[in-house]
C-alpha cells in the first residue's frame, strides 16, 4: 500500500470536511443575523399588531443559574391550624382535593398545591365603602392582604404586587414570586378585598431548594418579543414590563402527564411579559 498517496488523500478529505463545517456555520451565521432586528424594527411591528411597549427593552442579561424548586405543598391538618385555630372540618372530596371549612369560611385545596381560601360575600346593605373611597385605599389593600398572609403562617418576604385593580366596591391585587431579585414563575398569589377585608385568596407558591452553579441562557429579549407577533391573545395590550425570570412549568418540560405526583423540578430562564390588564405571558426557548 502506497502510505504517501493514503496520507494525501486522507489530508483533503480533512480539509474538505473542515471547509464544509465552516461553511455550515458562516451559513447559520448568516441566516442568524439576517433573522435579526433593531428595537426600532421590533417596535414598529409589534405596533402593526396593535401591540404598545410602556417599557424600554431590556438589552442587557439574558442568563441565569438554575434552581431546584418545589411546590409549597398544603397538609389538611395545617391548613385548618393555620386558618381556624384547628376547629374547621376537614372533607376529603377525593383523592385529589379537600375542603376545610370553619362557619362561614372555606379552604379548598386541589392536588395539594392549589390553595383557595373564601368567604361568603356581605350583603349589599351592610358594605362600608369608606376604605375603598380613602385616597390611600390601594396602599391599605396592600396591608390588608399582607396582614392576612403573615396572620396565616406564610412569609410575605418573597412576594411583590405585580397587578392592582381597584374599584369602588372590591380590590384585586395579584403577588408574583421573587428570588434574588428575579421573578420565579409560574406560582402566583391573588387577593380579593372587600370592606376592608380579604373574601378570596389563591395561591401556587414555589420554593428554591437549591442554586446550581451551571448557568443558563435564553435568547435576547427583543427577539423573543417577536414571539408576541403569533399570540393572538395580546393583540391590543400594552406591555408594561419585560423581565427575565426563572422558569418552572410542569407542562413545559414534559411533567404535565404526572403533574400530580410532581412537587420538584429546575428551572430555566425565560422572558416574563407582563401587561397593563395585568395579564401576563412567559416566553421560554427550551
Amino acid at each position: 500500500m502506497d502510505w504517501s498517496k493514503a496520507k494525501t488523500i486522507l489530508l483533503i478529505a480533512l480539509i474538505i470536511v473542515n471547509l464544509l463545517i465552516g461553511s455550515i456555520f458562516l451559513i447559520e451565521r448568516m441566516e442568524a443575523k439576517s433573522h435579526e432586528f433593531d428595537e426600532a424594527e421590533v417596535i414598529n411591528k409589534l405596533n402593526e399588531k396593535g401591540i404598545l411597549l410602556d417599557v424600554k427593552i431590556p438589552t442587557g442579561n439574558n442568563e441565569l443559574n438554575g434552581l431546584v424548586v418545589e411546590y409549597e405543598i398544603y397538609d389538611a391538618n395545617d391548613i385548618n391550624e393555620r386558618f381556624f385555630d384547628g376547629e374547621g372540618s376537614i372533607n376529603y372530596i377525593n383523592e385529589d382535593i379537600y375542603e376545610v371549612s370553619h362557619e362561614n369560611e372555606i379552604v379548598t385545596v386541589i392536588n395539594g398545591k392549589l390553595l383557595i381560601y373564601e368567604v361568603e360575600t356581605e350583603t349589599e346593605e351592610n358594605l362600608d365603602y369608606e376604605i375603598m373611597d380613602s385616597p390611600n385605599s390601594s396602599g391599605r389593600a396592600n396591608e390588608i392582604a399582607m396582614e392576612f398572609m403573615k396572620n396565616r403562617g406564610f412569609s410575605t418576604d418573597d412576594m411583590k404586587l405585580t397587578f392592582l385593580s381597584l374599584t369602588a366596591e372590591e380590590c384585586y391585587l395579584s403577588y408574583s414570586n421573587i428570588f434574588d431579585e428575579n421573578y420565579l414563575e409560574t406560582s402566583f398569589t391573588t387577593v380579593e378585598t372587600r370592606n376592608g377585608k380579604v373574601f378570596k385568596m389563591e395561591r401556587t407558591w414555589l420554593d428554591v431548594n437549591k442554586i446550581e452553579d451551571v448557568v443558563l441562557k435564553t435568547i435576547p429579549a427583543k427577539k423573543a418579543l417577536m414571539e408576541l407577533l403569533m399570540r393572538e391573545e395580546v393583540y391590543g395590550k400594552t406591555i408594561t414590563d419585560i423581565s427575565i425570570c426563572y422558569y418552572f412549568d410542569p407542562e413545559k418540560q414534559d411533567y404535565f402527564s404526572r403533574y400530580k405526583e410532581i412537587v420538584e423540578g429546575r428551572t430555566i430562564p425565560a422572558w416574563r411579559i407582563q401587561f397593563s390588564d395585568g395579564y401576563k405571558i412567559i416566553l421560554d426557548f427550551e
